[in-house]
C-alpha cells in the first residue's frame, strides 16, 4: 500500500510518532486533538512556522512542542469562545516556559495543569 499524499514534514512525523507510543496515555486518549503547523507572527515581521501538538477538552485548548533540543513545552490552557474555535496565540504563549525532558513528562504537566470541569 502506498500513500499518494505529500510527504509529511519530519517534525510533524516525530510527533506522530510520540503521540502513537503514547496512546494510552489518558492525555493522549482522552484530550489530543490534531498537530497543527502553526503561523507565529514575529515582532520584527514575519511569521514564524513549527508544529505543535493541540490538545482540547472541550472549550480548553494546550499546546506542547519540542525545541529539536529534546526539551518538551507545555503551554497554559486557554479557554477558547467555542469548541470548534481556532486558537490563537502570540509569541508570549511560548516564552519562558518551563522545559520538560520527556513527552512523558509533557503529558502529566498537561494532566496536573488541566482546570477542573
Amino acid at each position: 500500500m502506498t500513500d499518494d499524499g505529500p510527504p509529511m514534514p519530519e517534525e510533524a512525523r516525530e510527533y506522530a510518532q510520540a503521540i502513537m507510543a503514547h496512546h494510552d496515555h489518558p492525555v493522549v486518549r482522552d484530550y489530543f486533538h490534531q498537530i497543527t503547523l502553526c503561523q507565529l507572527p514575529l515582532p520584527e515581521g514575519g511569521v514564524l512556522p513549527f508544529f505543535v501538538m493541540e490538545f482540547r477538552a472541550g472549550r480548553d485548548v494546550a499546546l506542547v512542542w519540542d525545541d529539536g533540543r529534546g526539551n518538551w513545552g507545555v503551554g497554559d490552557w486557554q479557554v477558547l469562545p467555542s469548541a470548534d474555535a481556532p486558537l490563537t496565540v502570540h509569541m508570549d504563549y511560548f516564552q519562558d516556559r518551563p522545559a520538560t525532558a520527556s513527552f512523558a513528562h509533557a503529558l502529566e504537566q498537561l494532566r496536573q495543569s488541566r482546570p477542573a470541569g
